[in-house]
């Protein structure tokens, strides 16, 4: 899963640019590319249980940044919450 941010926004040698989640969305229309690419969503209570639900382990990402910093790993247990 990918958590909101920045949206599509493109800047060349910038602080901005496209993020995880438009990278997807560019990647994904491509027929050759799609299969390889891991299921990915915006972040929500909805989306979050749902992946939940269908995995063990999800990791939730900042749409922006890199070498791993922000990454929350979530998995299911049996409390109620989420």
């Amino acid at each position: 899963m990918t958590a909101g941010g920045h949206k599509g926004r493109w800047v060349l040698f910038g602080g901005n640019y496209m993020g995880k989640y438009g990278k997807f969305k560019w990647f994904s229309q491509s027929p050759s590319v799609r299969p390889h690419l891991p299921n990915t969503a915006i972040c929500n209570q909805s989306t979050l249980k749902s992946y939940l639900h269908k995995y063990k382990t999800v990791f939730i990402k900042p749409d922006v940044g890199a070498r791993g910093i922000g990454i929350i790993k979530a998995w299911k247990n049996n409390s109620p919450w989420v």
